[in-house]
């Protein structure tokens, strides 16, 4: 299979000086980018390996560091209003990538190269198993379930993607700190504690 022309070819490097504004602007045009590849597999009246297997893997390829550029600012940004909206992207982009693995279209097309068992044996054993994975990612997202069971697991997906999101947020706008005693240090180097500040807490001093 022809793997990705890398992003980072294309720009898709770490940027600081994004703005909230250019991170909204990034979070949607990554969606308008994945779900025009969707689309287009799933428009595909022939599907093969070469027409479905490959833009999407392509653009899974991609995106992984398409994403990091809007995602990483929350946990490094000085800028409160840049780590939100990252924070914000981030929460957009998980959503459509839950939506985007619900899609049953998309998963017909994935299902019909995989049951083409010809075109699948024609294949080399790293396009094979690109196949075999790809289809059994759709399916551990409810693809195989009935209509019910699998809106009910798109759902529970979506409330643990919002925690998480809950989770990293309080983490990167926590102020919490722990006061410790030099015994409790032990192992770290004489001059890891020289110059160092202290203080005295329940009578003990610590770092």
């Amino acid at each position: 299979m022809p793997m990705s022309t890398s992003s980072a070819a294309k720009g898709a490097v770490l940027n600081f000086s994004l703005s909230p504004a250019d991170i909204e602007r990034r979070a949607e045009a990554l969606v308008a980018e994945g779900k025009k590849v969707q689309d287009g597999v799933a428009a595909q009246t022939n599907p093969t390996f070469a027409n479905v297997i490959v833009p999407l893997a392509t653009r899974q390829n991609e995106q992984d560091a398409d994403y990091s550029v809007v995602t990483f600012l929350q946990n490094v940004s000085t800028d409160k209003s840049v780590r939100d909206a990252s924070m914000a992207a981030e929460e957009k982009l998980d959503a459509f990538e839950i939506e985007s693995m619900m899609r049953e279209d998309v998963y017909r097309a994935v299902r019909a190269v995989f049951d083409n068992k010809t075109e699948v044996a024609s294949l080399g054993p790293e396009d094979r198993r690109l196949v075999e994975k790809m289809e059994l990612v759709f399916r551990r997202h409810g693809l195989a379930l009935d209509k019910d069971k699998r809106e009910h697991l798109g759902k529970i997906r979506m409330r643990l993607s919002e925690l998480a999101i809950k989770f990293s947020r309080n983490i990167n706008e926590g102020d919490g700190r722990a006061v410790l005693t030099r015994d409790e240090l032990e192992g770290l180097p004489s001059d890891f504690f020289e110059g160092r500040a202290t203080e005295v807490v329940d009578g003990q001093e610590g770092f």
